[in-house]
This record gives structure tokens, sequence and C-alpha cells, in this order.
């Protein structure tokens, strides 16, 4: 997760509220929480920047921006026509072979790459036909069900 400790220190001066302000509002609307003043500024000064989702989301509803923004998400670059027909391809074949949680982990992956990934769960593919007719007797019928 990449904190924004700029966006942070940003949101809390929209709202004219200092670390202490903030952390006396969560402790008020989130008894739940411990955050301290102490810990909002070391996120707001840098000098932490890993806090947990449950932390980036009160901060990000105490200050009235998206936990996305709070966290300097880019969206992701859209795709051209060719590399989203790649990328349905890649989620088609994973499923096919069964291994479709792996094809969620492809996003972000340069046009040679995913190509390169379709090459490869054709090849998948084609081997794994293979293996099936390798394993038929001889003279059965490949559709039929044994």
């Amino acid at each position: 997760m990449a904190f924004s400790a700029k966006r942070l220190t940003e949101a809390l001066r929209r709202k004219n509220m200092s670390a202490r302000a903030a952390a006396r509002e969560l402790k008020r609307t989130r008894p739940d929480m411990a955050i301290s003043n102490g810990y909002i500024s070391q996120l707001a000064n840098g000098k932490s920047t890993n806090p947990s989702i449950e932390v980036a989301e009160a901060l990000a509803e105490l200050l009235d921006v998206s936990v996305d923004w709070l966290l300097d998400r880019k969206p992701p670059a859209q795709l051209s026509p060719e590399d989203q027909q790649l990328e349905d391809q890649i989620r088609k074949d994973a499923a096919e072979l069964g291994i479709e949680y792996i094809a969620e982990r492809w996003q972000g992956i340069s046009p040679m790459s995913r190509q390169a990934v379709v090459k490869m769960f054709q090849a998948m593919l084609e081997a794994e036909a293979r293996g099936r007719d390798a394993d038929r007797p001889a003279g059965a019928n490949p559709d039929s069900q044994e």
C-alpha cells in the first residue's frame, strides 16, 4: 500500500484539522480504533508509511476523501482493443486450465508479456489435449463420456 503523507497533510489542511483534532474526532466516531495523534503525525510526516487498511479507511472517511486518493493509487491504464482482447483470452484460457486466480495477477503487464502469456496458455491447453488423447484407448470415440 503506497500511503501518501503529502495527501494526508493536504486533506488535514483542507479540513483545517490538526493531527490531534483528527485523533480526537476518530476516538469519538471510531471508539473501536486506537489511533493516536502521534501516529497520525507520523503518517503525515512520512515517518510511518504503512497504515492498516482500517486506519486508511477511517482517515479517508474522516477527511472526506477516497481511500484510493489517500493511498495515491493510480487508475489502471485504459487498454487498447487488441490488449483487451488478449486480456480476455488470458482469463478464458486460465479458467479453462483451472488457474483463473492467476489471471487476476496479470493486470498491468506489458503488451509483449501479455502476448507471451496467451501463447503459454495456448501451449498448455494443447499439451492438456494431447495428454487426454494419449490416455484414451485406441479406437475410442473422443466425444464419448467414459
